[in-house]
């Protein structure tokens, strides 16, 4: 608000005049070396010169100035400079930061004109509160049709502009302007500003001939008859047009030594351009804004002008530069968004992944895990992979670089977003390319419908308790409101410490007995909140964002990864390779070893992205991840998880009201039935060689809710085999395939007071954890691995294959009939093993 003065007061458009120049004089140089772009705007209401308002950038860096700019170091000879002018210009440039030489040597001659980002560098008034610099950001990028070279870069100027608009966005950094910046004004023109860009608004310039000097064709045409010029005049007429900063709006006079400087300089400079020009009679003229958008000459332009002036309009083409917001975000996530995609697509494998299963190329590992700390916990990790050996060394490098905060400061950016700016980023990163598709559509994501669907037909679904299994879970004076009939519950999240700007994860949502949501209580200031209240959105935005760190970090990472599927790779490394229990379950520990080894260093260390994009402190990351572990239920048979939910629960289940239990309970039946078979195929399993075995599978989840029984039966046997394959394919996409979820107006994995959706760093970091879970592992549905499994073995895959066709066709055709699709746990989507 203290920035809406001068012309950003009302919302308006303005014609406006546009030169491109470059620096160099004397020889013609071999590649371009336009660095500067200047905007004169008119028909500016109380300007304090001819309603015009200049806005004069230069290319590339945003500090002034290294590029000579406007020739203003030739002056410094000239005796009309004072002392003054002389001492402020050279300020300036010891201000310059050594290690930017690099990247003004690397962009000034990048020659491609209309997409290059134009900076204002020093700072202007915004009235008496505040102050601003600008840039205008390019809108495409027309590479191979604007080239580097000089002579074609003309050419391909004239030839883009005949058939293609050019459009800029109009990007704006406010500071208050208080004592301390009125005080420190000079050495602020010379910083590159790391404030928020705000975009204001658009430039365009339509489609025109354009001639041999690069001007306007209708233009000088325009001019030619408004003036009644001869051709000698309008051929030189350009060099009369001064765009001096001095000439604005008194809301926005240029401010600081240097800006001082050039006040006085350019006028001079035009002097001496003018009485160059004496000999071929040019004169100064006002270029006429007031009847330029009268001329018919330029009808065919204005029409495309007010196209895409009116913001109703959908002319504005999509985006093909990062947005304003983007170049707010830290290094750390940039590079996530610049780099992470082409890493994956690399890593793509483009024949069936699970052919590469072959018993006589299988790693022989010998060595024991090694010891992971979590708190007072450990996780016992086995360094090397069966199938595809140990991370490579590049690779922990990398991911150690990543976490290095030397390198990539811990910053957090406190930026929203708009779904125009998150479609951008993600179609230009290719982030949109590697993440996967949804199982289920979500065409709404912040209503009360969809914050109950999350619960009742989502990931969240293991959540939702039963109001009668309240005992010690109440933790608040503020009772359970009337027409409870479910909840869910963070209360344990309480004390977990969050970092500045953030709130922390402990709510508590109540759900009536028709599953709509009655109210949110926040322990955090032990307040209800219910529909259409003061503070609602952002209570369903702030359990969301629970749910996403609850989802992504602990029982997807912590719980599928290592508690279940890490676990069982360290038992089975207990028994030899031809045994018939190791070969059940190898397939579905394809590539676990190799994506959990990757999992340690990219997402448990502290500055990993769990913790940069959570609002937890590392130590408070820590003990949640402890916590985790200690809670984790995922080796609880999953018909006995059901029926722990109580029987007003199951009878939601029975009535095609609460889908995980019913589509849950045919998969994991389906898989006892192929470990049954399986089990009693091989008369050599003896219990008692599955000793060792089984005690790691024990003392493992000695720890956790739910524990491997000490006893070993046949029984216990298929059932803990059983579930252990039902955590990697169905409880792993149900934690781990949250691509659905993952709009940021919808969940995120930390929360800020006030917000109602994720921050763009968040999201972004987020989105580069999804992305990193896309390469695929062989299908549960169609894989046969046939280069692993003998003959006998296949018939009983084929068996198994045929039963999970069968789930797959009931599950689709209940879905039919219920309210929301719930396809998660439908064979056909299934994974047979963890993928990160």
């Amino acid at each position: 608000t203290i920035a809406r003065t001068g012309i950003f007061t009302d919302a308006g458009s303005y014609p406006a005049l546009i030169r491109y120049s470059d620096v160099l004089t004397g020889d013609k140089p071999k590649i371009s070396t336009v660095t500067r772009m200047a905007v004169k705007i008119g028909n500016v209401k109380d300007s304090l010169c001819n309603n015009e308002m200049n806005l004069l950038l230069v290319e590339t860096n945003g500090w002034f100035p290294f590029n000579n700019f406007n020739h203003i170091g030739a002056s410094m000879k000239s005796p009309d400079t004072s002392f003054a002018e002389r001492k402020a210009y050279k300020a300036h440039l010891l201000r310059l930061e050594l290690e930017s030489f690099s990247d003004i040597l690397k962009e000034a001659p990048s020659g491609e004109v209309f997409s290059k980002t134009y900076y204002s560098q020093l700072p202007f008034l915004c009235g008496d509160r505040a102050v601003f610099k600008y840039r205008f950001v390019a809108l495409q990028n027309p590479l191979g049709t604007v080239t580097r070279d000089v002579e074609n870069e003309k050419k391909g100027v004239r030839d883009y502009l005949k058939e293609l608009p050019v459009f800029y966005e109009f990007q704006v950094q406010i500071r208050e302007l208080n004592e301390q910046v009125k005080k420190e004004i000079d050495e602020l023109a010379g910083e590159d500003w790391k404030d928020e860009w705000i975009s204001v608004g658009h430039l365009t310039i339509a489609p025109q001939e354009i001639d041999a000097d690069g001007a306007s064709v209708a233009l000088k045409s325009d001019l030619k008859q408004f003036y009644n010029l001869g051709d000698k005049q309008i051929e030189w007429l350009h060099k009369t047009f001064s765009f001096f900063p001095s000439m604005t709006m008194k809301e926005h006079i240029p401010v600081g030594q240097v800006q001082q400087f050039r006040i006085s300089y350019y006028p001079n400079s035009a002097k001496q351009r003018l009485e160059m020009l004496a000999p071929h009679d040019i004169v100064y003229v006002k270029f006429p804004f007031d009847k330029y958008l009268e001329s018919p000459q330029l009808s065919e332009i204005n029409k495309i002008l007010s196209l895409a002036q009116n913001t109703s309009n959908s002319y504005i083409p999509p985006r093909l530069f990062y947005p304003a917001v983007y170049y707010n975000m830290d290094c750390y996530t940039k590079y996530l968004v610049q780099s992470l995609p082409s890493s994956i697509k690399r890593l793509e494998y483009h024949g069936r992944i699970e052919e590469t299963l072959r018993p006589e190329e299988l790693h022989q590992i010998s060595h024991p895990p090694k010891d992971i700390p979590v708190g007072d916990l450990c996780l016992h990790v086995v360094d090397e992979d069966e199938v595809f050996g140990k991370v490579e060394l590049k690779v922990k490098l990398l991911l150690n670089f990543l976490a290095e905060p030397l390198i990539f400061p811990f910053v957090d950016v406190h930026i929203d977003s708009s779904i125009e700016d998150v479609v951008t980023i993600k179609t230009l990163s290719g982030l949109n390319e590697v993440i996967r598709r949804s199982n289920n559509e979500w065409s709404d994501y912040q209503s009360d419908e969809a914050f109950s669907r999350l619960f009742f037909y989502g990931a969240g679904s293991t959540s939702i308790r039963h109001v009668s299994d309240v005992d010690h879970r109440i933790h608040s004076t503020v009772s359970f409101p009337e027409r409870t009939e479910y909840f869910i519950d963070y209360y344990e999240l309480y004390d977990l410490e969050v970092r500045p700007g953030f709130r922390n994860y402990a709510l508590r949502a109540h759900f009536d007995d028709q599953q709509r949501v009655l109210s949110i209580l926040d322990y955090s200031n032990n307040k209800l909140y219910s529909p259409g209240e003061p503070g609602w959105d952002h209570a369903k935005y702030a359990v969301r964002q629970t749910v996403g760190l609850a989802l992504t970090a602990s029982e997807h990472l912590v719980s599928c990864h290592f508690v279940v599927a890490n676990t069982m790779v360290n038992a089975t490394f207990k028994l030899p390779t031809n045994h018939p229990i190791r070969r059940l379950v190898t397939p579905f520990l394809f590539r676990t070893t190799f994506v959990n080894n990757r999992a340690l260093h990219s997402l448990l260390p502290e500055n990993s992205m769990i913790h940069r994009a959570s609002a937890l402190t590392h130590p408070a990351l820590i003990t949640f991840l402890n916590r985790s572990i200690r809670n984790s239920y995922l080796w609880q048979p999953f018909p006995d998880f059901a029926k722990s939910l109580g029987p007003q629960i199951n009878q939601m289940a029975d009535e095609n009201k609460f889908p995980i239990i019913h589509d849950g309970c045919l998969l994991f039946n389906s898989i006892l039935k192929f470990v049954q078979r399986w089990l009693s195929s091989f008369e050599t399993i003896d219990l008692a060689q599955l000793t060792d075995f089984w005690t790691v599978l024990v003392e493992s989840t000695a720890v956790c809710r739910a524990k491997i029984p000490q006893t070993l039966t046949e029984e216990t046997l298929a059932l803990v085999l059983s579930q252990f394959i039902f955590t990697v394919t169905g409880y792993h996409e149900l934690f781990g395939a949250v691509s659905e979820y993952t709009d940021f107006r919808f969940i995120g994995l930390r929360a800020r007071y006030g917000a109602t959706q994720t921050d763009l760093q968040s999201w972004i970091i987020q989105s580069a954890l999804l992305a990193t879970t896309s390469l695929p592992m062989p299908k549960l549905l169609t894989s046969r691995y046939i280069n692993y499994l003998n003959e006998d073995e296949l018939t009983l895959w084929d068996a198994f294959q045929k039963d999970l066709n069968q789930v797959s066709e009931i599950i689709r055709s209940v879905n039919s009939k219920r309210r929301f699709t719930f396809l998660t746990l439908d064979p056909e989507l299934l994974e047979s093993s963890v993928s990160v």
